[in-house]
């Protein structure tokens, strides 16, 4: 669960790249993951999902979609920092997100020597 002090709002965004083998984990989390509830500081409960977003990519996705899904989850994360909320986020599977950033660069520069090829 997220908590924050009494009377602050809080903003979570949880930010996941899906390992194929885990897919089935995770379609379960986010099946119960609505369900959960916090108690706010007057005493009501509410939805942890009124305060959460989602960005969600499986990892047999291209790896531009890989890459961008991270970038667009601290997109979102920024918007509502700059807003004055306070923001949690969490990114799951970094090393999948590393594995893109490393496949796009290792595409970038044989372009790069392919157009050298022709100058």
């Amino acid at each position: 669960m997220f908590f924050g002090k009494c009377g602050t709002l809080i903003t979570i965004l949880w930010c996941m790249l899906v390992v194929e083998k885990e897919e089935m984990k995770w379609r379960e989390v986010l099946m119960d993951f609505p369900q959960l509830t916090r108690t706010l500081p007057d005493g009501r409960e509410e939805s942890v999902m009124k305060r959460t977003t989602l960005v969600a990519n499986t990892s047999n996705m291209h790896v531009a979609a890989r890459e961008a899904s991270i970038y667009t989850g601290i997109t979102i994360a920024e918007y509502f920092r700059d807003m004055g909320y306070n923001v949690s986020m969490m990114v799951d599977s970094t090393s999948r997100w590393a594995e893109a950033l490393r496949e796009i660069s290792g595409r970038l520069v044989v372009l790069k020597n392919i157009s050298r090829l022709f100058d």
